[in-house]
């Protein structure tokens, strides 16, 4: 078992090593990339002796041998990190004024808190049942006219907000070829900045596939949470029920003309620049092959 770990701590320590981000202990224990649950105290004890021919410590941090370099570097974009999301929630206070919106939480470098200056603001949000677009379309609306929204062709865009993830309350799974490493992290180490009804929660919960390759995972179960609704925001969605359908045709219709890596149906909006999530899974199993 101590030779399982062992390699489980490796293996985490390289996956956290794409991003020049090294872990403390308990971030280790909490992310460690095993398929199912260790002892908190056999997990300190294998660490405690785990060769230095393949690790470092310089207290808090854990990295790779010859990689300590990456220590500087996460603790300088905590510091940048910090106004970004300062910067970030000022903005998404407006957001929550739109009462389809059930949680918006941030996600990518910097819910990990580890930003550099050029990075935008990615944003993760779930929306009511039936509601998704025309959600959307305030949203884009609304950063359009505080001039924090990034641009389709922008290719730097530090401290813009990118609507990155869309999802209904009624489709928190992900399915298929998502369900990897990399969508279990970005949910985990995803930063709530605003939730109705315990939606984060929710949608740990409808991802329970995540413990598949996180084994220390244990979401808390509310299957049977009730979510409770004011008169205003009944009559206010019933509203914008009615204009879903059109503003689900325009946005794809506008989607379709630029068409490039997206996912997009009735009930998800993804939209990323670059297809991200691929090449830091072809770098994983790349390191993991050279292992």
């Amino acid at each position: 078992m101590s030779s399982i770990i062992q390699q489980a701590i490796i293996q985490t320590l390289k996956y956290s090593d794409i991003f020049d981000y090294p872990l403390t202990e308990k971030e280790i224990y909490t992310y460690l990339i095993i398929s199912h649950p260790v002892k908190i105290a056999e997990f300190k004890k294998v660490l405690t002796r785990l060769s230095h021919k393949y690790i470092e410590y310089h207290s808090p941090f854990y990295c790779l041998t010859m990689r300590s370099e990456i220590i500087a570097l996460r603790k300088n974009r905590r510091e940048i990190s910090k106004r970004k999301i300062r910067s970030a929630e000022r903005t998404i206070k407006f957001l929550t004024k739109i009462p389809t919106i059930s949680f918006i939480g941030l996600s990518g470098s910097l819910a990990r808190e580890n930003a550099d200056l050029e990075a935008d603001i990615d944003l993760f949000i779930i929306t009511a049942k039936g509601r998704l677009w025309i959600t959307r379309l305030f949203a884009l609306c609304l950063l359009q006219l505080l001039g924090r929204r990034r641009r389709r062709n922008s290719t730097q865009a530090p401290n813009s907000i990118c609507l990155n993830f869309f999802l209904e309350e009624t489709a928190l799974g992900f399915k298929g070829d998502h369900q990897d490493i990399y969508t279990a992290y970005e949910l985990m180490q995803m930063k709530p900045i605003f939730d109705r009804n315990r939606s984060y929660q929710r949608l740990l919960y409808a991802n329970q596939w995540i413990s598949k390759f996180v084994g220390n995972y244990n979401p808390q179960s509310i299957y049977n949470f009730e979510v409770k609704k004011s008169l205003f925001q009944n009559i206010v969605k019933a509203g914008f029920y009615i204009l879903e359908y059109p503003s689900r045709w325009l946005q794809f219709w506008i989607i379709n003309r630029h068409r490039t890596s997206e996912m997009v149906d009735n009930h998800v909006a993804a939209f990323h620049p670059a297809d991200y999530r691929l090449k830091v899974m072809q770098e994983f199993y790349i390191r993991e092959k050279n292992t």
